[in-house]
């Protein structure tokens, strides 16, 4: 059985909107810490342990949607790059009149895509 270590929150830890919205949820809780069946009111210790075990899950979490995102920007930057790519230059100049127009080439490549 692994044992979790108990730490005390850091002052940052104490002004953070997670840490408080985690003390919040739990700070009517009856805890017990130990195999002993003795419960005891939720701490800012037991904030910690609930922080320390999901930062790593919610930290891969947000790579990823920074991971997606780029991608999905890199994507964008390509279509519209094939776009004006196939432009002649007196449909650019049309383009600059008004985004009106580049706006529904770009939605009309989406949709071919």
């Amino acid at each position: 059985m692994t044992h979790t270590v108990l730490r005390d929150p850091t002052e940052a830890e104490l002004k953070s909107p997670i840490f408080n919205a985690v003390w919040k949820a739990i700070k009517k809780w009856d805890i017990s810490r130990d195999s002993n069946g003795m419960y005891a009111v939720a701490t800012g210790t037991d904030v910690c342990t609930v922080l320390d075990a999901i930062t790593p899950v919610v930290s891969a979490e947000l790579h990823m949607l920074e991971v997606q995102r780029d991608q999905a920007r890199d994507s964008a930057k390509g279509i519209i790059l094939d776009l004006i790519s196939e432009l002649s230059a007196e449909e650019l100049k049309c383009w600059l009149c008004g985004p009106h127009q580049f706006k529904l080439a770009v939605l009309a490549r989406l949709e071919k895509w």
